[in-house]
């Protein structure tokens, strides 16, 4: 059994609309984590740092040092932020080619449920994502530009 065919009007006028703006969000979110690792990268030059004073410092001063394993920690923290951001990152702009391209709707859902997590703005591109991609015509777009080989009936 064929899906039915999607016939022009205002509706898909309105999903072409509603994806194409998603597409730009996805893109500035992207970048916007991309930006975000650098916290983390920041982070990990602050537990370099502390490590090198601390191993210096030795017992100078009235106090003793913290232990190395303080700027240990910062490094650790640090490459986990930049790793995460990294990878939320790729995800969004993957995201964004893919519904530009009409293709993988599953992943862009699957992005969109991850990007729910970063407080406020990714909760409000997820959220929208999620809406638009859960119409039956926006689906209709997506399958109309697979494969007749891989489409399911």
């Amino acid at each position: 059994m064929n899906p039915p065919q999607l016939q022009p009007g205002y509706q898909q006028m309105q999903d072409v609309e509603h994806l194409r703006l998603l597409t730009i969000f996805h893109y500035i979110f992207g970048g916007l984590c991309y930006a975000g690792s650098l916290f983390g990268l920041l982070y990990m030059m602050m537990g370099t740092l502390f490590t090198s004073i601390l191993s210096e410092v030795g017992t100078k001063g009235s106090g003793s040092p913290p232990p190395p394993q303080f700027g240990w920690m910062f490094i650790a923290i640090g490459a986990v932020v930049m790793l995460i951001c990294l990878a939320m990152g790729t995800g969004c702009m993957l995201s964004a080619k893919w519904m530009k391209a009409r293709r993988n709707r599953t992943f862009c859902m699957v992005v969109a449920g991850f990007s729910c997590l970063s407080i406020p703005f990714g909760t409000a591109i997820g959220v929208f994502t999620l809406i638009v991609l859960g119409r039956p015509t926006v689906a209709m777009l997506f399958n109309e530009n697979t494969p007749a080989t891989t489409r399911h009936a």
